[in-house]
């Protein structure tokens, strides 16, 4: 994500959905430097297969994301409810950006 950011000279990213197959890990850790500029929002969604490390990557994607001050939501009875563990049976995840202490918005 980071070089196709340099490559298409995009200066700034607000939104990035990720459809979770193999590589969401990487995918996350290519984009660091996008996620620490520009604090989008991230939705996160797992296919219907099912892996059996899908509880072990979705904790490792949290991790990843409170050290970067974003909360977890997960979508309950129509709306986008604060979460902290990943629930079984939801298919996906929004993270948003919390302000960042010294930064302005």
């Amino acid at each position: 994500m980071d070089d196709l950011c340099r490559r298409k000279d995009l200066t700034r990213v607000d939104f990035i959905r990720i459809q979770f197959g193999e590589d969401e890990l990487d995918v996350l850790l290519g984009a660091f430097a996008t996620l620490l500029r520009d604090r989008p929002a991230l939705l996160l969604r797992w296919g219907r297969r099912r892996r059996p490390d899908r509880r072990r990557t979705a904790d490792t994607v949290r991790s990843l994301t409170v050290s970067l001050s974003y909360t977890m939501h997960g979508w309950q009875e129509g709306t986008w409810r604060p979460v902290t563990d990943a629930m079984p049976g939801w298919g996906g995840f929004l993270f948003r950006p919390q302000p960042v202490p010294g930064r302005l918005p």
